[in-house]
């Protein structure tokens, strides 16, 4: 079998499944639609108060806390770093990285089958890693604001509006990520979630331990009672002063971080340099087996290096 023949095979399966995939999605989400409105709009449903609530709670609570499987936990990455895709389209995404990446290592780097095989398995977990870069910018950037959020819904609350209006006030005023987690759940409001679901709701889409503080205060406030805006006030003034305690802590532990990290770039940098100006003993060396072994191992001891290193300097607060 030629290489040009394997091209063409792997590049046909490609828009195959892009095409079957896009077609699935769309049909999926055109089919759930249907069956939504046909069960809400139904007499039967209609009739018996129960089962509506039943059908509404499944709606609301299409993803479980308990559910560890790996599609759940992918979805909920997605929800968390507000990136609208589904599943099945993030895997059709990670599965086209692999196949570009696979062409590129057969075609262009002339790596042969097998080597651009083995360099396109990992490939298949870039979106993820990306995945989760957007997840830790988001997040750092909603624990940022997160006590401005606390003062708006104190001015909410004592102007006088409930916890519904607070939220829509916050979801008109803010931009993402807060104005689009309470523009959620505003929405989820709307269709028939009681507070404390739509508190935990966002709480597991924003994990942060700000927020998990402040859902507990506002569940406990609503059992017991009290005054609420005093209670987002105090709240406030402990989230800004344990973001000050934060920003001064990464502020002295920058030159460990900066020292760590040029201390695992330098063997990477010198085998750099010497492929470039020695190159022939270089070649000889990654090319012999002994050689790989070698990179083989010291690689996995800069692993465990660089995790010991960066566990040191990265002081939680």
């Amino acid at each position: 079998m030629t290489p040009e023949t394997i091209t063409i095979g792997i590049l046909s399966l490609t828009i195959f499944f892009f095409i079957y995939g896009i077609i699935r999605t769309t049909v999926g989400q055109q089919e759930s639609a249907k069956q939504n409105i046909k069960s809400l709009l139904s007499d039967k449903q209609a009739t018996n108060p129960v089962e509506f609530r039943k059908l509404q709670e499944n709606i609301l609570r299409r993803r479980k806390k308990d559910d560890t499987s790996t599609g759940a936990k992918i979805e909920m990455k997605l929800e968390r770093a507000n990136i609208l895709l589904r599943l099945n389209e993030f895997f059709m995404i990670s599965f086209a990285v692999s196949v570009i990446t696979f062409l590129i290592g057969f075609m262009m780097l002339g790596l042969g089958p097998v080597g651009s095989f083995l360099i396109a398995i990992p490939s298949f977990w870039l979106p993820q890693l990306y995945l989760n870069l957007a997840i830790w910018q988001r997040m750092k950037k909603a624990d940022a604001e997160f006590a401005n959020i606390l003062d708006a819904l104190v001015n909410c609350f004592k102007t006088g509006y409930g916890f519904s209006r607070a939220v829509q006030v916050v979801a008109e005023n803010y931009d993402d990520p807060w104005g689009t987690e309470f523009s959620k759940m505003a929405m989820e409001m709307n269709l028939g979630s009681n507070q404390e679901d739509v508190l935990l709701s966002m709480s597991n889409r924003v994990p942060l331990p700000d927020v998990d503080l402040f859902v507990t205060a506002m569940i406990i406030q609503k059992e017991t009672g009290g005054n609420m805006a005093e209670l987002l006030a105090t709240l406030s003034t402990t989230c800004r002063e344990r973001f000050k305690l934060y920003r001064k802590v990464g502020a002295i532990s920058a030159q460990g971080k900066l020292s760590a990290t040029i201390i695992c770039l330098i063997p990477p940098g010198l085998m750099l340099l010497m492929s470039l100006f020695i190159h022939d003993p270089v070649v000889r060396f990654v090319t012999n087996p002994i050689g790989q072994i070698l990179l083989i191992l010291v690689g996995i001891w800069m692993c465990i290096g660089v995790g010991v290193l960066f566990k040191i300097v990265n002081v939680e607060v």
